[in-house]
């Protein structure tokens, strides 16, 4: 026995075990629900897993029994887990996941992939039930209705038939459509890429020529890219850089600008091998030189001196495309401006449209507010003026009567109010200011005289 256990999981060892596994299923689920469900639960898994390891999204059922062969034995049950599989929606049928893309680009590989047989169906699940019924009627005991077949056998009744597995092919479609999302920095240039340098950088991710094209058809059914075959039959796919749009057609303006890449990115190649034959020529001249051959030498140098008037032909051209493609980039930048600028002003138009702000009603508030701050201003002078009191009674007569206050002596009589007022002539009855210091005692001054005279 062959030690697969790198490949697959640890029960492919266990001889027990793998006899269950590779044996029919017996009856309907009823009978032994656990058993059924962990032999259908095994098969999906390592169906799944062979095709994921492989970066591969679909497979054809005769080639898995050779994959899945064991001690020269093949699973007998391959053909209810297809069954079981289609019927839950984790596979599709090559025939039927390429008619739901509906695009007419798909007929170049129509008669690339192994096509379903028309009686299959019939095959695979009415025929095994109508045999297994008419041998309990016709009484032959469970066992010889199980009966291992032989390999011939069991071939025979697996359909010759290619599937997707519909969830590898969306994944494998969503990571080709962020790789070129990322790719892409102007759309007006970037958003059209050659189906084979597409296919190329993503080898990765599906890993042969099917992989890749169902994942493609993926994106033409998600709306996501058209494929189109260009006026060289080179097919070309156009991809939408957000999801929230639908792919269109390739226009003829954007077949033009992909040509212009193209014929572009040939230049470079052609700049690369020319640089490349000069150098071989100088060396070879030299080489010539060296050996006495002169005139073989000048052939040499001749033929690197044309080299070198293409090569600056060459450079120019590709130097007038790559201002072409640069002003055809900023062309974009400057509409996606203008397009923000239109959409602006739309929006300005609605709001103000809608909340009736106009000239007219702009003005006619602003004189409203005028005349309304006016009637304040007058109503607070009406306020401020005074209230009550004579009428004669003014500011001029209040001022000479504050003054008047003023100059009186504190004990003027309405006799004397008005006379000059002299604040030193008023006598209050206070002792005389002190000649000395209130803090310093005569004794205390003839002690310090004393002190002073004393002899030591």
């Amino acid at each position: 026995m062959s030690d697969k256990s790198g490949v697959f999981p640890s029960e492919w060892n266990d001889d027990g075990v793998m006899d269950v596994l590779f044996s029919p299923f017996r009856g309907n689920r009823d009978v032994n629900p656990r058993s059924w469900d962990s032999k259908m639960k095994f098969w999906t898994g390592l169906i799944r897993k062979h095709c994921a390891d492989r970066k591969v999204v679909s497979f054809n059922v005769r080639q898995l029994t050779e994959v899945f062969e064991r001690n020269g034995k093949v699973p007998s049950c391959l053909k209810v887990v297809i069954d079981d599989l289609k019927r839950c929606g984790v596979i599709q049928s090559v025939s039927e996941f390429q008619s739901s893309a509906e695009t007419s680009w798909v007929s170049w590989s129509v008669n690339t992939f192994i096509k379903k047989p028309v009686v299959w169906s019939y095959n695979s699940v009415v025929k095994s039930s109508l045999s297994w019924a008419y041998g309990m009627i016709a009484g032959k005991k469970s066992s010889d209705a199980y009966r291992p077949k032989s390999r011939a056998e069991l071939l025979n009744d697996l359909p010759n038939e290619q599937f997707v597995i519909l969830d590898l092919v969306q994944a494998a479609a969503n990571a080709i459509y962020e790789r070129h999302k990322n790719s892409v920095v102007y759309n007006v240039t970037d958003n059209v890429i050659a189906y084979a340098a597409l296919q190329q950088d993503c080898r990765d991710i599906c890993a042969d020529d099917n992989s890749f094209h169902f994942a493609i058809l993926e994106l033409v059914r998600q709306k996501l890219c058209t494929v189109t075959v260009g006026s060289d039959r080179e097919r070309l796919i156009r991809m939408v850089v957000n999801k929230d749009d639908v792919a269109t057609p390739l226009s003829e303006n954007e077949e033009r600008i992909y040509r212009l890449k193209a014929t572009a990115n040939k230049l470079e190649l052609n700049i690369s091998k020319i640089t490349e034959e000069m150098e071989e020529c100088r060396k070879t001249a030299k080489g010539l030189l060296q050996q006495g051959k002169k005139s073989a030498a000048l052939k040499c140098l001749r033929r690197k001196k044309m080299l070198s008037e293409s090569l600056a032909q060459k450079e120019k051209a590709i130097d007038k495309i790559h201002d072409l493609v640069d002003s055809i980039q900023q062309t974009e930048s400057q509409k996606q401006i203008v397009d923000a600028f239109a959409s602006g002003v739309k929006a300005f138009k609605s709001m103000t449209k809608g909340s009736g702000l106009t000239e007219d009603t702009v003005d006619e508030t602003m004189l409203n507010l005028q005349e309304v701050l006016e009637a304040n201003e007058q109503i607070n002078e009406a306020l401020g003026q005074p209230v009550g009191g004579p009428a004669d009674l003014s500011d001029s007569d209040l001022e000479n009567e504050l003054d008047d206050i003023l100059k009186a002596r504190p004990d003027a009589t309405p006799m004397t109010r008005g006379k000059e007022y002299h604040p030193q002539e008023i006598d209050l009855g206070l002792p005389d200011v002190p000649e000395h210091d209130p803090n310093f005692s005569r004794a205390s001054d003839a002690k310090s005289k004393n002190l002073l005279f004393t002899p030591n």
